[in-house]
Formats: structure tokens, C-alpha cells, sequence
């Protein structure tokens, strides 16, 4: 299964669960992708502002790709609120 992304602490927590599988240390995988610890210490926890040159790094050291595609349009549920209803 694809996993969805929609912040920042889900892609960390995707990093985080890839390098543990891999058995892999913070210290051994910031090493390979040339960027300090606490940086990916930051990342895993879902630090904001990491550039996308340093997640695709990360991506392809842990044998991971991105995915794009089109957000599905909201169902038809009673939690939905027609805003038309509401104003005048």
C-alpha cells in the first residue's frame, strides 16, 4: 500500500520507518547523504523547511520514490456543508 502524504511528520515518519527496516543508524544514513544527525533527527520528526534536494537524497538512499497525483474530490458525506445553505 502507497502511503498518503499530507505533512510534514508523515514523510518523517516514512523515513524513519524505511532506515529502522534497513537497520540502519540516524548517524549511518545522515553519513550517506551528507547532511548532519540532528538534521535528520529534525526531518523524522517533522521539522519544517528541509529542501528537496536533501528529501530526494534521502528518498533514493532508502530505495524510496515519490508518487504524485491528483488530491480525490470530497465524497458526498453529511460532513460536508454546502456553503450556498448557509449564506444568503
Amino acid at each position: 500500500m502507497t502511503p498518503k502524504v499530507k505533512t510534514p511528520f508523515d514523510i518523517g515518519a516514512i523515513i524513519r520507518a524505511r532506515r529502522m527496516a534497513m537497520g540502519l543508524t540516524q548517524a549511518s544514513l545522515a553519513k550517506q547523504v551528507r547532511i548532519r544527525q540532528q538534521t535528520l533527527s529534525g526531518i523524522e520528526n517533522g521539522a519544517q523547511g528541509t529542501s528537496i534536494s536533501t528529501l530526494l537524497a534521502l528518498f533514493h538512499t532508502l530505495g524510496l520514490q515519490i508518487t504524485l497525483g491528483d488530491i480525490p474530490p470530497p465524497s458526498n458525506t453529511s460532513d460536508t456543508i454546502n456553503l450556498s445553505e448557509i449564506v444568503d
